[in-house]
């Protein structure tokens, strides 16, 4: 980057913000749909501490049906939720498309920072930002 002139900064910054929305969409992803002992953290943690922030969730409440949502809700504001009830407000977003829209969005955002990068001058360093957002997409843990 030192000797990147002020387009090559703003492509690089550029790839930077996409790179890190798309890393966080699948965080989110994974606290919901991920495989405990692969992610390295508890299944349903964005739940447990009722972050309104997950972008799965919140595709979720906006599909949900009356019903589940007020179960949903009737969990997610619980200080103290039991472990059944996680699972189930797990089962309830499972119901809705909550995942597919998550992940249309990290591809999306994926997208856009390979855009960038294909702005910039072809070299190893290109290559590896590349691989690095693929990994994103890909990554289970």
């Amino acid at each position: 980057m030192a000797d990147a002139d002020n387009k090559e900064l703003e492509l690089l910054a550029d790839y930077g913000f996409n790179l890190g929305m798309a890393f966080q969409i699948q965080d989110d992803i994974l606290d919901i749909f991920g495989v405990e002992k692969i992610f390295g953290k508890k299944i349903g943690k964005d739940i447990i501490e009722a972050k309104r922030g997950n972008i799965v969730i919140l595709h979720a409440l906006k599909e949900f049906s009356t019903k589940d949502k007020k179960r949903f809700l009737s969990i997610f504001e619980k200080k103290k939720k039991t472990q059944k009830e996680v699972a189930e407000a797990i089962r309830l977003i499972k119901k809705t498309k909550g995942f597919l829209k998550a992940t249309d969005i990290k591809v999306n955002f994926i997208k856009k920072a390979k855009k960038s990068l294909a702005l910039l001058p072809k070299n190893k360093w290109n290559d590896f930002l590349t691989t690095l957002a693929e990994f994103v997409i890909e990554r289970e843990k």
